[in-house]
């Protein structure tokens, strides 16, 4: 049934791109620019893998924001980051300034509601949120450690320098995203804490702790280059909308109070 809703829409997309409507979603973007990759299939084998990719994205990037979303919830409920939550939830009131709830506690303002999510409006505001998203990102990254890389010939890294590392041809490697974003060169020695300024180019956090601008990947939980995840647009717009209106709406508790004031992160192995 999914597949063949994704068709539907697919043959809707290119029906507007015959048109010559072209928006900027992902599926867009796959069938507009994805003719190399597809194109070289044939008609029957591009169109499945198409499908198949669409699908493989879009369950990615829900399981990532679910995870990333609990953990904002639980960083920001905790004691020592109030003034977090109260930066979080004034950005997201003032913009959603509508009541949600009448008296009788009906839902209302149906239509405020629905400007307030569209895809342009969730796209190019909530700063402060994506920071809280990026910083829950980089100390639990959902996904602690990325798929397999084989090298096609020999690879010697950082030559001549006492960091050399040799790959040789065939050899498989994995990156591992959680060690990277806890270096202690790159986020200082508080890098278990949960400071979202660390995204702020204004921020005193925004730098490594030597002053130096941070490597640019000391935060890759998408990976980057020519292999960047697909779904990293897509799992960031529907994360912003997710937090807003959770926090909008709902009121929300730790269920166990010893967690206010500790936590626990996935182990390293």
């Amino acid at each position: 049934m999914l597949k063949e809703f994704i068709l539907k829409i697919k043959n809707e997309k290119m029906a507007q791109i015959k048109a010559g409507k072209v928006g900027n979603d992902l599926l867009f973007t796959l069938l507009s620019e994805g003719d190399d990759v597809y194109g070289v299939l044939g008609d029957e084998l591009g169109e499945r893998t198409l499908i198949e990719d669409v699908i493989t994205i879009y369950a990615a990037a829900v399981s990532t924001t679910q995870i990333t979303v609990n953990n904002i919830c639980k960083y920001i409920h905790m004691d020592r980051y109030l003034p977090v939550k109260e930066k979080l939830l004034a950005e997201i009131d003032s913009l959603l300034a509508f009541e949600a709830w009448d008296a009788e506690g009906n839902a209302i303002n149906r239509n405020s509601f629905l400007e307030a999510a569209s895809y342009e409006n969730i796209q190019e505001n909530f700063e402060y949120t994506m920071m809280c998203f990026r910083e829950s990102m980089r100390i639990e990254p959902p996904v602690g450690f990325s798929t397999s890389h084989t090298v096609t010939k020999d690879v010697v890294l950082a030559k001549g320098t006492p960091k050399e590392l040799k790959i040789n041809a065939g050899e498989m490697l994995h990156i591992f995203t959680k060690k990277l974003h806890h270096d202690v060169n790159q986020w200082g020695e508080n890098h278990n804490e949960f400071i979202p300024e660390r995204f702020d180019s204004n921020s005193q956090h925004f730098k490594a702790p030597s002053g130096k601008p941070r490597h640019p990947y000391s935060y890759a939980p998408f990976l980057g280059g020519h292999r960047i995840c697909l779904g990293k647009t897509f799992a960031e717009n529907v994360a912003k909308k997710l937090i807003a209106m959770t926090l909008k709406f709902y009121a929300l508790e730790l269920a166990d109070p010893k967690l206010k004031l500790e936590t626990f992160e996935y182990e390293l192995f």
